[in-house]
């Protein structure tokens, strides 16, 4: 197994659902990512550059989350994943989950789309 760096709970605010109406208002959507690298350098040296920048990383999926509207939360999923695999070339896989608590769908507390991607 590959070295790992989680980061959960980032919370996004998005236009997102198929009926227009649910797309409407903001609602609040939970990215958890999980990325693969090797980081004995980073252990090592101590030094960020030898590392993935997970402030960084997180800052950017929560900027593209929140542009524009989706329908779909596997489409703000795959838009995730491929950013993540961007994002840094020494990342080799990338699992994304997104949570959300779908207003036209009351008596659901979270549904969740889990996507893992390789470079």
């Amino acid at each position: 197994m590959k070295d790992r760096i989680d980061i959960a709970g980032i919370s996004c605010s998005c236009h997102l659902g198929v009926p227009d109406e649910e797309r409407k208002d903001l609602q609040t959507v939970l990215i958890d990512v999980e990325v693969e690298t090797d980081l004995k350098d980073a252990g090592l040296s101590d030094d960020l550059e030898t590392s993935v920048d997970y402030h960084g990383l997180s800052e950017v999926l929560r900027g593209l989350a929140e542009h524009g509207e989706r329908k779909l939360l596997e489409k703000l999923a795959e838009d995730l994943a491929a950013q993540t695999l961007k994002f840094d070339k020494r990342i080799s896989c990338v699992r994304i989950a997104a949570h959300k608590a779908p207003r036209v769908m009351p008596k659901i507390k979270f549904v969740t789309v889990r996507i893992e991607r390789h470079r």
